[in-house]
């Protein structure tokens, strides 16, 4: 199973299936490239209303007039990811509060390519925190009141500290997330549901200090519970003033996002799982097919030298002739094997040269006449007069296009012909190649550019072949900034497209 199947199946599985976080990727300048199950609860959008758009959509008018969206974006960039909590706008205009945190995306080679954003929807911990506090700020001459406030929230743990950080209060939801019942931990000291690590660094009187010097503090991390287990939480402390000013004690307010995290390192340890199949695959797939190229080249000489015999009886011409060819097929094969395993390792440079397309596009005819020749096909080229006789770009990987279609245009195209038509569309250069072949149904077509597949299982038995080439010929087409497509009817022959920039040479007068 390639890599690209492997990082679909762990988007799929464990960021598309996520329903109560938005998860989705931005590309370099903050347009939205993908959009889970998750990002259309929370935030109204479906992927079709903003794919494309830019992510400052989801931002309050406020928040968009200052640049803010911008800000966030050089933020992850410098420092790798950024986080806050802020209001954001939902489809139907309603403000909810959210936790965000955007890191920065590297290719292999260091390249920033574009960013993740995870959202949480916090509303509701806002809405008890602020409960919390309100109800707090009494305190010091209503604690009953404090206790019925929060004592039935179920999915929160609510609890009032002294000063000193000993526990006052005790609600349903602390039971239920820390596995104590109030007996058993009124009057402790909170610092009993931190790691050993956390309390040998004093972490808990840390956060004590913090919220007393900023009114608040937040965080996510660790806690242990009665029973020994540990769970990921996030834990807002508040600190509660009377109304001289005098500190009173705290309020915590501790949510268990356990599945959450857990969800967030098998993602990572997947990703990092990919990334290592993928490195491997490439390079047993670039030595294997090294080791059998070399041979085969030795094959495919040495049939054409006993062809080539004067003392060869005719059988023997008529055995090389089958020998080179099989071997001919069997490199082709390879020869995409190979191609296709530097494409997904980025190993595939493009070049940027002066080149004749039609010169091109005439040496590719040149080469299948005898293959058009021998199933008494037709095989013509027509240039519009348009067309420039020097352009920039790679030639190469332009012949490895052309060659590739049209070496399926005749595979698949029993009788009639194949034409090649080169055009000016716009700014772009326009290759086509088409023919009066069996032509393709619009299921296949929806699959025909993935790698390894082809329009029916029949063909590979019929026809031969990996499946690879199309899906080849797309990523050389769109590294060389062009794009690809087809137009084709069951029974009515089929046109394979693409583009590539036209860029016109500067010549100078030396």
């Amino acid at each position: 199973m390639s890599a690209p199947f492997i990082d679909e199946l762990v988007y799929k599985y464990l960021v598309m299936g996520v329903k109560d976080h938005a998860i989705f990727a931005l590309d370099p300048v903050g347009k939205i490239l993908t959009w889970n199950e998750g990002a259309e609860n929370i935030k109204g959008y479906s992927a079709d209303d903003v794919i494309g758009k830019h992510f400052s959509l989801l931002y309050t008018e406020e928040a968009r007039s200052r640049k803010h969206p911008d800000f966030v974006l050089a933020e992850a960039l410098k420092n790798g990811s950024y986080e806050e909590e802020g209001w954001r706008v939902r489809k139907d205009g309603q403000n909810f509060w959210a936790n965000v945190v955007i890191t920065a995306l590297y290719d292999a080679d260091g390249q920033h390519i574009g960013f993740t954003k995870v959202t949480r929807d916090l509303t509701a911990l806002r809405h008890a925190t602020e409960n919390a506090v309100h109800v707090s700020q009494k305190l010091a001459t209503s604690e009953e009141t404090f206790a019925l406030m929060v004592s039935a929230v179920k999915d929160y743990a609510i609890f009032a500290l002294s000063p000193e950080g000993f526990i006052k209060t005790w609600n349903i939801g602390a039971e239920r997330i820390k596995g104590y019942t109030a007996e058993e931990i009124l009057g402790k000291h909170f610092s009993i549901f931190y790691t050993e690590q956390a309390k040998a660094i004093n972490h808990p009187a840390f956060e004590l200090a913090q919220a007393l010097e900023y009114g608040a503090f937040e965080e996510e991390g660790w806690r242990i519970r009665k029973d020994g287990s540990q769970i990921w939480v996030s834990v807002t402390i508040t600190r509660v003033l009377d109304k001289n000013g005098t500190l009173t004690g705290y309020v915590k307010v501790t949510r268990d996002l356990t599945e959450k995290r857990q969800n967030e390192l098998a993602l990572e340890r997947a990703k990092d799982e990919a990334i290592l199949a993928n490195q491997l695959k490439s390079k047993l797939v670039a030595n294997i097919t090294h080791e059998i190229r070399t041979p085969l080249t030795g094959i495919l000489g040495l049939s054409q030298l006993m062809q080539d015999d004067p003392h060869a009886t005719p059988d023997l011409r008529d055995s090389c002739q089958r020998i080179f060819d099989a071997s001919k097929q069997l490199l082709s094969i390879i020869n995409d094997l190979l191609d296709f395993a530097k494409l997904e390792a980025g190993k595939i440079d493009v070049e940027n040269i002066s080149f004749n397309p039609g010169a091109v596009a005439d040496e590719v005819r040149g080469l299948l006449l005898r293959a058009a020749s021998d199933k008494k096909l037709s095989l013509s080229l027509s240039i519009d007069k348009n067309v420039p006789e020097q352009v920039l770009g790679d030639p190469l990987r332009t012949r490895q296009v052309l060659l590739n279609l049209l070496s399926n245009a005749i595979k698949f195209t029993e009788s009639g012909g194949v034409n090649i038509t080169i055009t000016i569309q716009d700014d772009s250069l326009l290759f086509a190649v088409t023919d009066t072949g069996i032509g393709i149904s619009p299921d296949a077509q929806e699959k025909l550019f993935q790698p390894f597949v082809q329009a029916q299982e029949s063909t590979a038995r019929v026809f031969g072949g990996t499946g690879l080439g199309l899906s080849i010929a797309q990523q050389f087409v769109e590294l060389m900034g062009g794009a690809i497509g087809l137009v084709s009817d069951p029974g009515e022959g089929t046109t394979v497209w693409f583009t590539l920039p036209l860029l016109i040479p500067v010549h100078s007068d030396e």
